[in-house]
């Protein structure tokens, strides 16, 4: 037996269509009761994201504004990017690596190279791991910047109008 599609549900042939349908309690169709999500979250305040286990929470500590994204670090040590979040407001961006300034990119690279003079393994700390990713992007978007502002001052061709047909 397949299921049969009618109008926007869909039906199984198992399933009476002309059961009664239950209401739904007050306090679930009240939007009144509704709590509105503020974003970006506070210190203190738990948050829920994604990560490798299913969805997850934590309470945050502290917000950390990188060299390219947005990180909340969380009470028991994890770090979470912005993009993870499952409360976020969807804008979350990436900072245009021409606002970086040196000092921001100097004090990133110096985190790094403290945990790895302390002989740590990066993988140990969170927030160096992620003064390590955040680097790598950073370098890789701004270098990727600088050959797209050189073909076009070359007036190059745009490599991906060379695709295999």
């Amino acid at each position: 037996m397949r299921p049969t599609k009618t109008s926007a549900q869909l039906t199984f042939p198992w399933i009476s269509e002309n059961r009664p349908q239950t209401p739904l309690p007050k306090r679930i169709r009240s939007r009144s009761s509704i709590q509105h999500l503020r974003w970006p979250p506070k210190a203190g305040e738990r948050v829920w994201f994604n990560s490798e286990k299913g969805v997850e929470s934590g309470i945050v500590r502290r917000i950390r504004f990188g060299i390219v994204w947005v990180d909340y670090v969380l009470e028991d040590g994890r770090v979470v990017l912005d993009s993870e979040m499952l409360m976020s407001d969807g804008n979350a961006s990436w900072r245009d690596p021409d606002t970086v300034s040196e000092e921001e990119r100097q004090a990133c690279v110096a985190r790094i190279q403290a945990v790895h003079a302390a002989g740590k393994d990066l993988t140990d700390d969170p927030e160096a791991l992620s003064d390590l990713g955040q680097y790598q992007v950073y370098i890789a978007v701004k270098q990727n910047r600088e050959r797209t502002q050189e073909a076009f001052a070359l007036k190059l061709p745009d490599p991906q109008d060379f695709r295999p047909a």
